[in-house]
């Protein structure tokens, strides 16, 4: 199974909700996540996506955090969301803009893309 976790920042830049609901098998997004999308659009847009909400425990949040100083503690969810999901997706692929944090994913040997709103084009 293909699984896409998503950051805040792709829930704020989509345009088309195509576009993450085909790139996988199944969405999810951690609690601590989803604490920060408090719009009405943010909240619109969880509504019809429907991802599986992943409840992440505090001390795996703590430990990312202590090694990567810099993560908030939604960003620190997400890797911890990674651990928990690497046995049961045979490929994990993490929508984020933040760049601090894609270079933690990937090195974690997992995909990140980014979705960058261009006034140009809706994407």
């Amino acid at each position: 199974m293909k699984c896409i976790i998503l950051d805040s920042s792709a829930i704020f830049h989509i345009r088309n909700l195509e576009i993450l609901k085909n790139l996988g098998d199944k969405i999810y997004i951690t609690d601590k996540v989803l604490e920060e999308l408090k719009d009405p659009r943010a909240q619109a847009i969880i509504s019809l996506l429907t991802p599986e909400i992943v409840e992440v425990d505090i001390k795996k949040i703590d430990k990312y955090r202590m090694k990567y100083s810099k993560l908030s503690i939604a960003d620190a969810s997400i890797i911890a969301c990674i651990e928990d999901l690497k046995n049961i997706c045979r490929e994990i692929v993490v929508i984020t803009d933040d760049i601090y944090l894609k270079r933690i994913v990937e090195k974690m040997k997992v995909r990140a893309l980014s979705i960058y709103f261009d006034k140009r084009r809706n994407l």
